[in-house]
């Protein structure tokens, strides 16, 4: 199995390959998906790479801790999806997104807002900034896994599907963090 690297500062670590996996889930990919992932909570950073390798996704897993350091990644690298938290320092979540969305470069690049609250102004101001998803943080590895398995499920490849709001959010406050 391949194992993915996560650069936490532009520094390198592997993913952690040793888990116990009672039910085994396979998301159905053909090549490496390059994610990024701006999250200044390292212990989510942590739960986000046990759930990919729960679904044993063949990944690279690229890290930003703020949105200054997302948008200086994204300068040498175009991934296949980011998941950005809306709560980042240094730059907001939000004004990320109108940042990557502004870039032609990022036109097929899903973005996935990751939030532990369901304020209607943050979904209203993500769906109308063209996020493809709003992902409501999960409280247990579990439900995270279930959530993304619903996001990778989608081909993005093919097509870049942006949701009608009322299926815009995934997840829900009861399985929030």
């Amino acid at each position: 199995m391949n194992f993915a690297i996560i650069k936490v500062k532009f520094k390198q670590f592997p993913l952690i390959d040793n888990l116990v996996i009672t039910e085994p889930r396979k998301v159905e990919t053909s090549e490496v998906i390059n994610i990024v992932l701006a999250e200044d909570d390292i212990d989510d950073v942590f739960i986000f790479q046990l759930a990919l390798n729960e679904l044993k996704i063949d990944c690279k897993l690229n890290h930003a801790l703020n949105g200054e350091n997302l948008l200086a990644l994204l300068k040498d690298l175009i991934p296949d999806i980011i998941f950005l938290d809306i709560n980042i320092p240094c730059k907001d979540g939000l004004s990320c997104l109108r940042e990557i969305r502004k870039n032609s470069t990022f036109d097929n690049v899903p973005v996935v807002l990751i939030s532990g609250h369901n304020s209607s102004k943050y979904i209203n101001d993500a769906f109308s900034n063209r996020a493809n998803y709003y992902l409501i943080k999960a409280n247990n590895l579990g439900r995270l896994v279930e959530n993304l398995t619903a996001i990778f499920s989608i081909d993005w490849k093919k097509v870049m599907y942006y949701p009608p709001i009322n299926q815009f959010v995934i997840g829900n406050m009861e399985g929030a963090a």
